[in-house]
């Protein structure tokens, strides 16, 4: 058997062979590079699956553990602010309590004060007792004068408010007014009336003025009797010819 070719044929045919033996070779390889690629690529998505995932919950991690200092620094700082009160409050109950201190000590004094004079107070009550005995007489003796004073102040009210009557002008009121007219205007029989006032009394002139205002609304006759210096009348008065001789209209 001879394993060298001694022809062209032959080795022709030993090139053949070898050719289809490294195709076939090369196929295999590029099969099994396309296989261990797709696997290799499915590994490496699963790892970057992963890491991505780990990348994930450290990126939470770091928040939660941003969010639990910011937690923390407020914490300090509520502490800081509550320690700064507490300083406080202290300084002030030590002022309070030296304060208080100080003002015991005045108590004690005071009290040691009061002691002195209740007694001293004490040797006084005989005394004491003898002139309340008297300012008990002063006292009723001045109440009945203090009576009399009153009744006296209330007589000179009556008196003063008497004269500022007497002095204010006089008006009618609105009520007045109104039941004048009322009485005036549903009269049966309406006459004629003279009005006079006293020479020089303004006051009493424009008082006429108003009742002249409700007369002539009424519908009465009116007559200017001008001013008079024999009239006598105090406050308004109503004359007539003679109680015999009484006009009917002047009857209500």
């Amino acid at each position: 058997m001879k394993l060298i070719p001694t022809s062209a044929e032959g080795w022709n045919t030993v090139f053949q062979t070898i050719s289809v033996i490294f195709i076939a070779g090369t196929v295999l390889a590029g099969f099994g590079a396309i296989i261990t690629g797709r696997i290799v690529s499915r590994k490496q998505a699963r790892d970057l699956a992963s890491a991505n995932t780990e990348a994930v919950k450290a990126s939470k991690g770091v928040v939660d553990a941003g969010l639990e200092i910011a937690k923390a620094k407020e914490g300090t700082a509520q502490a800081v602010r509550d320690t700064a009160k507490a300083n406080t409050e202290i300084a002030r109950l030590t002022k309070a309590a030296e304060q208080a201190k100080t003002e015991r000590a005045e108590a004690d004094k005071q009290i040691a004060v009061a002691k002195a004079d209740a007694a001293r107070a004490k040797e006084g009550i005989a005394n004491a007792e003898a002139l309340s005995a008297k300012a008990g007489v002063e006292v009723a003796r001045l109440q009945a004068v203090v009576a009399n004073a009153e009744q006296k102040r209330a007589e000179a009210e009556r008196s003063l408010l008497e004269m500022q009557r007497r002095v204010n002008p006089r008006h009618l009121t609105a009520e007045q007014r109104t039941q004048l007219l009322q009485q005036l205007t549903t009269h049966a029989k309406k006459g004629e009336v003279t009005m006079q006032i006293f020479i020089g009394d303004g006051e009493a002139a424009d008082f006429g003025r108003e009742i002249w205002a409700v007369l002539e609304e009424a519908g009465w006759k009116l007559k200017d009797g001008g001013q008079n210096v024999e009239l006598f009348a105090k406050g308004v008065a109503l004359v007539t010819h003679t109680s015999a001789t009484v006009p009917p209209e002047i009857i209500f």
